[in-house]
């Protein structure tokens, strides 16, 4: 019996799945590359993520982009695996590079915040940090989160390697290029006769002063709605990484990541324009 030809398979999972652009946009990466390859979506309940995970491996397949809502939960379950693999000395679990994303992590005791992330999501923001840093000839000092919440920016089991970060703006630290990492936060439920507060009221004063206009404001794409609003003031920043930018850069370095091929950055932003047109 003649062998079977196999072929090259990616995934996405995310619950619910329909309205992803991520497998409209790979598969039209592909294709382009040439590449006999196939992409699949899998809508896949949070309980049964472990055993999709496990699935994908089974299967072998290429790799897999995780989607909302299911980011945190896997850092989590792969961050409990990492722990165990480094004290037996075992390899990594495979799923480990699928699953990136990038949070500011609380201080432990004695010692300082810092930003931890892997893979696509955090290697987007660390390429165009260099390629700004580079081309302008900036330094940038230090990091803000704008408007962020935790379930919309993920984490990942590795530091990264991005400007120490600021909890709170000082004017000396708004007199310096910062970086500034903003997330839209889930739209806020409101409730009758009662106004929906603004997630920005602490932050405004701040800005209102003004921020060196050498920094740079990374939009970060809310993980279920690439459209969201992010309700925030104009920072007077000439350099500006938008959300389709951050989610066609992400897309281009997982296809790298998974084929060993560079797609066309075009071509991916607009098949993302296209779909989100639909």
């Amino acid at each position: 019996m003649l062998d079977s030809p196999s072929q090259p398979v990616v995934c996405v999972l995310g619950f619910p799945i329909a309205g992803n652009p991520a497998q409209f946009c790979i598969t039209r990466a592909l294709a382009d590359l040439k590449l006999d390859w196939f992409c699949l979506s899998f809508e896949v309940s949070p309980d049964s993520l472990a055993a999709a995970i496990r699935g994908t491996e089974a299967l072998r397949f290429r790799g897999a982009l995780i989607a909302h809502p299911h980011q945190s939960q896997a850092s989590d379950w792969l961050r409990q695996r990492s722990t165990t693999a480094h004290e037996q000395a075992a390899p990594e679990h495979p799923a480990a590079g699928w699953c990136d994303g990038l949070r500011l992590e609380a201080p432990a005791a004695g010692g300082q915040a810092c930003w931890t992330g892997c893979h696509f999501l955090a290697e987007t923001v660390i390429g165009r940090v260099r390629e700004y840093q580079q081309r302008s000839e900036t330094t940038l000092r230090a990091t803000c989160p704008l408007d962020a919440e935790s379930a919309a920016v993920i984490s990942g089991p590795h530091s990264v390697d991005l400007p120490p970060p600021v909890s709170q703006l000082t004017p000396a630290e708004m007199s310096e290029p910062l970086l500034l990492l903003r997330t839209p936060r889930s739209p806020a439920k409101a409730t009758k006769g009662v106004p929906v507060e603004d997630p920005l009221r602490t932050l405004r004063p701040a800005l209102s002063g003004g921020l060196h206009p050498a920094s740079l404001l990374i939009d970060l794409p809310h993980p279920n709605n690439l459209t969201a609003d992010f309700r925030c003031p104009d920072l007077g920043i000439a350099q500006t990484v938008t959300v389709i930018e951050s989610e066609v850069d992400r897309l281009v370095i997982a296809l790298r990541s998974w084929t060993g091929q560079t797609p066309n950055h075009e071509l991916i932003a607009e098949a993302l324009e296209e779909y989100l047109a639909i």
